[in-house]
């Protein structure tokens, strides 16, 4: 059965019994939202919510879409190597991209040998992508070696990945991210960004040597425009006494869920109502769903909407 706030037998707001406190002030009732606190919408008996809601729903509650609008989406692939002595100048490169969305596997490499085939340098990039109105993930590796047997030689893999997409609802979403990059000239980075102000929301920078994580975490989208862009690259230089070994990796995901699936299990069920009911009573900051910055009975009303149109 559809859990749902019953109107029967509701008193009505500003309404109550002798000797009894009323359920809203009364000020609620021109602005029940604006006039009336968070804490006393929690902690109202339903009935007196359910005034409240049905003072609120006299204009209807739009559902957010739950999924972002790819704009434009670019991804490379590059690697090469070079390398020089008295007899031999020579080197070789590869590449690849796509302004395409949707997934994208691109596994290259390079191994250069000199004329005695003897090795020189080489490299590899790896990305597999995915552009979807729903994810965003990536898996960049890159490797760079350099032989140790030439005056000079040099080579490097590189990747890179660039997706700017728009939200036309607040949605809700998850993101993890990580970067690694041996000391050196080696880069290995990832941003989610809004482009509407140029802000940072989630990055990972391992840039000339490091390490860096994002965990899961989970927050909410503004309607607005943004970016994920991210950098795999690894550099080696050698002479012919040093032979040099980088490499890079990043990898980083966005999932983007429905405004009903409040558990963020891939699915709108009772468990997504029992568990926003409960966080929305304790005021959690989740649950402020129409990005006012205060938790009321408009983001009940809308988590309601968006739950009943998917279930």
């Amino acid at each position: 059965m559809t859990p749902s706030v019953h109107l029967v037998n509701a008193p009505l707001v500003g309404q109550h019994r002798r000797g009894q406190s009323p359920v809203v002030r009364q000020s609620a009732v021109a602005n029940p939202v604006k006039g009336t606190s968070a804490s006393m919408l929690r902690n109202a008996p339903l009935s007196g919510l359910a005034a409240i809601a049905c003072l609120v729903a006299a204009t209807p509650v739009p559902v957010p879409t739950p999924s972002i609008q790819i704009g434009t989406a670019t991804r490379t692939t590059y690697a090469q190597a070079y390398g020089f002595d008295w007899e031999f100048d020579d080197g070789v490169e590869v590449s690849d991209s796509t302004n395409a969305t949707g997934g994208w596997v691109q596994s290259q490499s390079v191994d250069l040998l000199d004329w005695y085939f003897i090795p020189v340098a080489s490299s590899t990039i790896y990305q597999e992508s995915q552009i979807d109105p729903d994810l965003v993930t990536l898996t960049m590796d890159a490797t760079a070696d350099t032989a140790g047997n030439h005056p000079h030689s040099d080579s490097s893999g590189t990747s890179t990945f660039d997706v700017d997409f728009t939200v036309p609802h607040r949605v809700r979403y998850v993101v993890s991210a990580t970067a690694t990059a041996n000391v050196g000239y080696n880069l290995a980075n990832a941003r989610l960004r809004r482009t509407n102000d140029s802000t940072t929301i989630v990055a990972v920078d391992a840039d000339f040597g490091g390490n860096d994580v994002v965990p899961p975490q989970s927050s909410w989208l503004q309607r607005g425009d943004y970016s994920v862009d991210a950098e795999c690259e690894a550099m080696a230089w050698g002479d012919n006494n040093t032979s040099i070994s980088a490499s890079s990796n990043v990898e980083f995901e966005l999932r983007i869920f429905e405004a009903a699936d409040f558990t963020l299990d891939g699915t709108v069920d009772k468990a997504d109502w029992h568990a926003f009911e409960a966080a929305w009573q304790a005021g959690a900051t989740n649950t402020d769903i129409d990005g006012s910055g205060v938790i009321d009975a408009k983001d009940w009303l809308a988590f309601e909407a968006a739950w009943k149109s998917t279930t």
